[in-house]
């Protein structure tokens, strides 16, 4: 009985790993990196403004920002993920006081395009001069 019981839990376990494996055409969301953002800044009283305007109309879910040479980065989540961010118009998405220049930073996007829900990543880089 032991042996027959033994024989029964194997031969469970291995049809669940195949039908787990089992290719039934699904696929996991495509992401896409066909957003861009431009980058920009403003400098009032010794504070650095950083500004992000979209290439097209998207949704941000969060949003990285990192300054090596202060070994800092912070990730930030949107807490309205659903919000359109127009096409062109440029977002205040970070700050920094006193910035030692010329300074690199890199900003990580992750979102939803607007217009059909896809996801993308997009990376950019931008120098204060």
């Amino acid at each position: 009985m032991k042996t027959f019981t033994t024989l029964c839990i194997v031969l469970f376990l291995f049809s669940a790993f195949y039908a787990g494996c089992k290719d039934d055409n699904t696929t996991s969301p495509k992401i896409e990196t066909g957003v861009d953002f431009t980058i920009t800044y403003s400098i009032i009283a010794d504070t650095c403004y950083f500004y992000a305007a979209p290439s097209e109309d998207v949704k941000i879910d969060s949003l990285k920002s990192e300054y090596a040479t202060a070994n800092w980065s912070y990730v930030y989540i949107n807490s309205d993920p659903e919000y359109r961010f127009v096409k062109g118009t440029a977002y205040w998405i970070e700050w920094w006081y006193n910035l030692t220049r010329p300074a690199t930073w890199k900003f990580t996007f992750w979102g939803r395009k607007y217009s059909n829900n896809s996801s993308y990543t997009t990376v950019k880089s931008f120098t204060v001069p």
